[in-house]
């Protein structure tokens, strides 16, 4: 494999995926996974009919507008629980269906970077505050009558001034 850009904070990762859709594999090997071209479903042992990746874009542009960073914290940080002895890459594909868990399934996989530990930390960090502070006030929103994204996409707006203001004191 080429040598390949190697990102190491969120903002690197942000800036290498704008307008673009790409996605994110966790993998020992991610040239072994690119030739091989499909994922094994681990419940079944079946193959899948591609490689099984997650998004780093929103497929529902319009709730996540203006909130991207969270939207890819919390892509990076869905499935870092996988990272214990893997790499975690920033890939390109056609999809071609979803997985058992309705993950993208991509083929022609391209690999564009490596995401490093600290990228992935920090995207964990920013996640997991955010769902701390998104927990409480998603059920006051839900009250109200909101749906679960547009409480999300809220409660991400509030979450940010409230960092904004604390930062600025």
């Amino acid at each position: 494999m080429a040598k390949v850009k190697t990102v190491k904070s969120l903002s690197e990762l942000m800036a290498l995926i704008v307008d673009k859709e790409y996605y994110i594999r966790y993998t020992s090997n991610i040239s072994a996974d690119i030739r091989r071209g499909y994922s094994l479903n681990h419940a079944t042992g079946q193959s899948e009919s591609g490689l099984s990746v997650n998004d780093l874009f929103a497929d529902t542009p319009e709730v996540w507008a203006g909130k991207e960073k969270a939207f890819v914290a919390m892509q990076v940080a869905d499935y870092s629980f996988m990272f214990g002895g893997k790499r975690a890459w920033v890939v390109s594909g056609a999809v071609v269906g979803h997985g058992s868990d309705n993950e993208p399934l991509i083929t022609n996989a391209q690999v564009i970077a490596e995401v490093t530990a600290d990228c992935i930390a920090e995207c964990k960090a920013l996640w997991e505050e955010y769902h701390e502070y998104y927990m409480w006030r998603i059920k006051g929103w839900q009250r109200e009558g909101c749906t679960l994204a547009e409480a999300a996409a809220m409660t991400w707006d509030m979450w940010l001034d409230r960092n904004k203001a604390e930062g600025d004191s």
